[in-house]
């Protein structure tokens, strides 16, 4: 759940602003429903914004292959689930959710460097809507064996979230750790999860404020791996 920094990332390395909204929607498929897999970024286009968005779909499992085996993510995600297990009274399997909670916080962290305005301009920019027929494809990938009506209704829930990140309110949520309360138990409600309680939510606001400065003071040392690590020469976090 990093589709921020996978959008910086493949902006800068792709020169399209298209194909970094591309590398935000494997995130997206997966709050659409968790059972679907990710999108392919073979799937037949509709053109060149379908091309472009496959091109940003292929830049995030490259990505993938060396942000998750980095040293920033391994050790962030080993503190966040040290910090989860040492909460007084947590949640249930809080800790299991280490992995997602240390992304959203990375994400928030490059939020607050470049600023929610800029963000959702360059978002609304590059994108206003995004293509019902791209979506559907993506989601022929995603769930193989659906009918095209279900790739419809699948590829419209994506857009509704794409809608939802434009409003701003979701995005700005990254910003806090209170914020991050709400997406963090939207996360967990699609493995059958109760929303935390507000004396359960109170001491994790806390706690997640602790890990977005943690993740902010790792910014740039997530940079400087990216390019060593997967070969590139981008220009890292702004």
């Amino acid at each position: 759940m990093n589709f921020l920094l996978h959008r910086h990332f493949a902006s800068i390395e792709l020169g399209s602003a298209l194909a970094g909204v591309g590398a935000m929607l494997p995130d997206l498929f997966r709050l659409a429903g968790r059972k679907l897999r990710a999108p392919r970024p073979d799937a037949p286009s509709a053109g060149p914004c379908g091309d472009e968005i496959g091109r940003g779909i292929g830049h995030h499992f490259e990505t993938d292959r060396w942000f998750h085996v980095g040293r920033v993510f391994r050790e962030g995600e080993r503190e966040t689930a040290a910090l989860m297990r040492a909460l007084p009274a947590p949640p249930p399997k809080l800790a299991l959710f280490a992995h997602v909670i240390w992304e959203m916080c990375l994400d928030g962290a490059h939020l607050r460097r470049v600023g929610l305005g800029a963000v959702l301009a360059e978002l609304r920019a590059a994108a206003p809507r995004l293509d019902p027929e791209v979506l559907a494809a993506l989601a022929a990938t995603t769930a193989p064996d659906a009918t095209s009506d279900d790739h419809a209704r699948v590829g419209q829930r994506v857009a509704e979230l794409w809608e939802r990140l434009l409003d701003g309110g979701w995005l700005e949520a990254y910003c806090s750790g209170e914020g991050r309360c709400f997406p963090l138990g939207g996360v967990r409600s699609l493995f059958g999860l109760p929303f935390f309680e507000p004396a359960e939510r109170a001491v994790l606001a806390r706690a997640l404020e602790r890990r977005l400065l943690a993740a902010e003071a790792r910014l740039d040392a997530l940079a400087s791996e990216w390019p060593v690590a997967s070969g590139h020469t981008g220009r890292g976090m702004r």
